[in-house]
């Protein structure tokens, strides 16, 4: 097998093992908890499934030649963090905890609460599953797009997946610890309905 395609099969096995952990991690959040603040200054677990939909939403459309997430970073450090720190993420699944969110993904509070969990929830696969898609168009087509991030400066379409696959990851661990969700059984059996 080529070593990009193996490469890449490995990175959409990520994919979907990612957005499985995220939203089993959101079926176990008790209802009585959905709308309520991880912690002081965090978001509700509505709010974080807000965000991821909105990440792979705004990579999506930056794939399709909307304009990505306005580069904070200066060009050096932004070079820095897509050839070092990206490749560090991926490789131990460590995301930067209470790194900012860019303006672009910041999910609103009212917004997120008033869409019901399993939309949002069915939204968020449905992002999730048409951003993949649209990578797998730009590979197969050859193109040479890139996804502007805030922190990285210009992602590949393989960078991209990786650094979505790490994010949602890195949220889903965050939306369950054992120490909010206990023991608890998943809220949203419905989840069956959309492959989980």
């Amino acid at each position: 097998m080529h070593r990009e395609s193996s490469r890449w099969q490995s990175a959409e096995r990520g994919h979907a093992e990612a957005v499985a952990a995220l939203l089993v991690a959101a079926s176990l959040v008790p209802d009585h908890k959905w709308t309520e603040p991880l912690g002081p200054g965090r978001w509700s677990p509505a709010q974080v499934l807000l965000h991821i939909e909105q990440s792979y939403r705004l990579g999506d459309a930056a794939l399709r030649g909307g304009p990505g997430m306005r580069v904070l970073a200066p060009s050096l450090i932004a070079w820095f963090g897509r050839n070092v720190m990206l490749p560090l993420m991926t490789l131990t699944g460590r995301f930067p905890r209470n790194a900012p969110a860019p303006r672009e993904v910041r999910p609103d509070a009212a917004t997120a609460h008033a869409i019901p969990r399993l939309e949002l929830t069915t939204r968020v696969q449905a992002a999730a599953t048409q951003a993949l898609g649209t990578l797998r168009e730009v590979l197969a087509s050859g193109a040479r797009a890139r996804v502007t991030h805030a922190y990285f400066g210009a992602l590949t379409p393989y960078q991209t997946l990786r650094i979505l696959n790490a994010h949602t990851r890195h949220h889903a661990k965050l939306l369950a610890p054992p120490k909010i969700v206990g023991k608890s059984q998943p809220c949203v059996p419905e989840l069956e309905q959309i492959g989980v």
